[in-house]
């Protein structure tokens, strides 16, 4: 798989190709990705345009294309100064997952790899991926873990079923992160 940038209908938005090798099938809009209700920008989640089907035999997700880069990056460098910085990162966060959280969805893998960090300081939530897999599908098997096991709740990794809690464990230990450069 790969990325690429394209232009459509005047919105900039990236494809991604996960797997697979012959034509998608059964397009839809996933509702469930680009959480419904007000524009997703208003809630600082990525826009998701369109993705593959579930019979599809090629994954692929067409995304708004963020100019920026993973607070991941910005983390290497060591914690976010003035703390203040990070301080001003986290309202955004915390109204992506309140907004997610309103409509139902649970993230499951909040990590700086998963919130890009744009031109100018505006944040966007990613990769709801593991909240539309859990929803939707019976692939799950008794004992394995979904998501970044240093970012995840004691009891998600204990086995129980992850809710809202979870996501906001995920979220003291990102903006932990961002403030000493350490994880928790």
């Amino acid at each position: 798989g790969g990325s690429v940038e394209n232009r459509c209908a005047g919105r900039q938005f990236e494809g991604l190709t996960i797997a697979g090798d012959g034509a998608a099938a059964g397009q839809r809009q996933d509702h469930r990705f680009a959480v419904t209700g007000a524009p997703a920008d208003r809630f600082h989640i990525i826009e998701v345009y369109d993705y593959s089907g579930e019979q599809a035999t090629t994954s692929y997700i067409v995304a708004e294309l963020v100019d920026g880069q993973p607070l991941s990056e910005l983390l290497r460098r060591g914690p976010l100064t003035p703390p203040e910085a990070g301080i001003l990162l986290a309202r955004p966060i915390a109204d992506a997952l309140r907004h997610a959280h309103e409509a139902g969805v649970v993230h499951r893998d909040l990590k700086p790899e998963n919130i890009l960090v744009g031109a100018g300081g505006a944040l966007k939530l990613t990769d709801f991926g593991i909240a539309r897999m859990l929803d939707s599908q019976t692939l799950t098997v008794t004992g394995t873990l979904l998501g970044s096991p240093a970012y995840m709740a004691p009891e998600y990794i204990d086995g129980e079923e992850p809710d809202a809690r979870a996501d906001i464990f995920s979220f003291g230990a990102v903006l932990f992160e961002m403030l000493t450069g350490k994880l928790p």
